[in-house]
């Protein structure tokens, strides 16, 4: 009954797959299976759990990002990620000659491309890069939305279905300024005055065009800086590399291709594990998460955060996590004497 249940799900989700990948039905953001909730941890802060019993594959969340930003290749659109050929009449800035794969992804990009095309890379950031990432994100949310961004307690909301929790796009920005910025941390971080000066700088063309299209009622130079600050605190520690995979070079290797970093707000609840229960993958810039093994009721869904961590040593993996702020304790692994790991080869 419960395979029945999935495909219908997965009908909704994605009807027509095809050689292309599965995609998203249109004008859904994001989707989530019904059994996940959000949950307070006494020792992780929140995370994601199963309510109910999860097949083994099952689809546990397909997602678009908040926001995403590409590294600097003409074969894939800067927009959706997806590959831009012959067919799909690409477009191209006459200023900067980034690329789209259609007017659509275009029309949507100009509320961040005026300012990515007039900056230098010292200023807004390398495509693919952080500051550009978060710049987006902040320029991509609705004015009256943007009020969000402000850094504030984030309100209890325990044992939450995930699908009530993110029922529409407000709630998706809600959630993502909500997730934790370390900006005590941060501030001893050597890059700290370079952040400061990006965001002063910026605050300014930001204000200007603001002040253009909403006029009196646009926010002041002061409350710019403060949720892009916030913003950009928060997209260090909660972006996820979007990749792409190639096609096998031999038996067991899945070869990928580091496309960029996108904001994923409901895959960011996931706390990390150096053994998981969950992989991802990716349609152009969109998430797909599925169970790698079935999930009994009560069971905490977990990723990793980073490089598949499977295959290093634990300095190694301790090294990678420094930018999350946190020392894994992960049981199915670095808390395991009997997991086996490379270093049993040393």
């Amino acid at each position: 009954m419960e395979e029945a249940v999935e495909g219908q799900w997965e009908a909704e989700i994605w009807p027509g797959m095809d050689s292309d990948g599965p995609r998203l039905v249109e004008g859904k953001s994001c989707w989530l299976h019904p059994a996940l909730a959000a949950v307070e941890m006494a020792d992780k802060g929140r995370g994601v759990v199963a309510q109910t019993a999860v097949a083994e594959g099952a689809l546990g969340a397909a997602e678009t990002p908040l926001a995403a930003c590409l590294l600097w290749d003409q074969s894939h659109c800067d927009e959706c990620g997806r590959p831009v050929g012959e067919e799909t009449a690409p477009e191209e800035c006459a200023g900067c000659q980034e690329t789209w794969c259609s007017v659509d992804c275009r029309r949507r990009a100009a509320v961040h491309h005026w300012l990515e095309c007039r900056q230098p890379f010292a200023v807004v950031g390398a495509p693919g890069g952080i500051y550009c990432l978060c710049f987006r994100i902040y320029l991509s949310t609705p004015a009256g939305l943007r009020d969000l961004w402000e850094r504030r307690k984030r309100p209890s909301q325990p044992d939450t279905p995930l699908s009530e929790m993110l029922a529409s796009e407000e709630d998706r920005v809600r959630l993502s300024a909500s997730l934790p910025d370390h900006r005590e941390s941060n501030r001893s971080w050597d890059a700290w005055p370079d952040v400061v000066r990006r965001v002063k700088f910026l605050s300014k063309a930001i204000r200007a065009r603001f002040l253009a299209a909403e006029g009196a009622c646009s926010p002041s130079r002061q409350r710019i800086q403060r949720q892009l600050l916030h913003v950009l605190m928060v997209g260090y520690t909660n972006t996820f590399t979007v990749y792409r995979q190639l096609e096998p070079a031999g038996l067991g290797s899945t070869p990928c291709k580091v496309v960029g970093s996108g904001l994923y707000p409901a895959v960011s609840l996931l706390n990390h594990s150096c053994l998981p229960n969950t992989t991802r993958h990716f349609d152009g810039t969109k998430m797909v998460m599925r169970a790698i093994r079935a999930l009994v009721p009560g069971e905490e869904l977990t990723t990793t955060y980073g490089t598949n961590p499977k295959y290093q040593l634990t300095y190694q993996r301790r090294e990678a996590l420094h930018t999350w702020r946190f020392v894994c304790g992960c049981a199915e692994a670095c808390g395991n004497a009997d997991w086996k790991t490379p270093e049993a080869e040393y």
